[in-house]
């Protein structure tokens, strides 16, 4: 799957990619917004890849051709159109831009728009403020509060609503027409 938006590309990850992932994961500044915290060896990384079925969108986050991040959906419930969102940018100098949220845009479009989604779900840490925040100006709404972290959930409405006036604004700056690519394979595992 290829996903072309808002000036970045979305593919689906691959098995050259897993070290770099597995390096990004592993990072301390990663690690340190994860639910899971653990070291994950190649061994573990790749057994994780070759358990993702039709339930698990993962996807590489790439702008001008450079990997800088993965984005995904998982536990995907393709009856009534759920999942749970997550992201996270490996390349440092990635971090403090725009690219973070316009892969968010194109990412949820797609699911909201092409797939067809009612709701995403999302898990913040409690000590992600910075996270929080955004994914409430994305339309979220906390669900349910434990000791390490909120649940998030927003409907396809509550993000359009939410978005609109900031999508205008990136409209002028960016062309993003969303340019969706899907394998035979990919549409018969998607179910599109």
């Amino acid at each position: 799957m290829i996903i072309r938006s808002y000036g970045v590309q979305l593919s689906s990850l691959i098995e050259e990619e897993l070290e770099l992932v597995r390096q990004w994961r592993n990072s301390k500044f990663i690690k340190e917004q994860m639910l899971y915290k653990e070291y994950i060896s190649s061994i573990q990384q790749l057994a994780w890849f070759q358990s993702l079925g039709r339930t698990d969108l993962y996807l590489m986050i790439e702008s001008k051709s450079e990997k800088i991040g993965v984005i995904n959906i998982k536990k995907i419930d393709w009856q009534n159109r759920s999942g749970e969102a997550g992201i996270f940018i490996g390349s440092e100098k990635h971090r403090n831009t725009m690219l973070p949220i316009l892969a968010i845009f194109a990412l949820m479009d797609t699911a909201f728009d092409r797939f067809n989604f009612n709701t995403l779900s999302a898990k913040v840490l409690r000590t992600n403020q910075a996270t929080l925040n955004m994914n409430l100006e994305l339309g979220y709404q906390i669900q349910k509060e434990h000791s390490s972290h909120f649940e998030l959930l927003v409907s396809a409405t509550n993000y359009k609503e939410q978005t609109t006036v900031l999508k205008s604004k990136i409209d002028r700056l960016i062309l993003s027409q969303t340019v969706l690519e899907l394998s035979d394979t990919e549409k018969s595992r998607f179910n599109f």
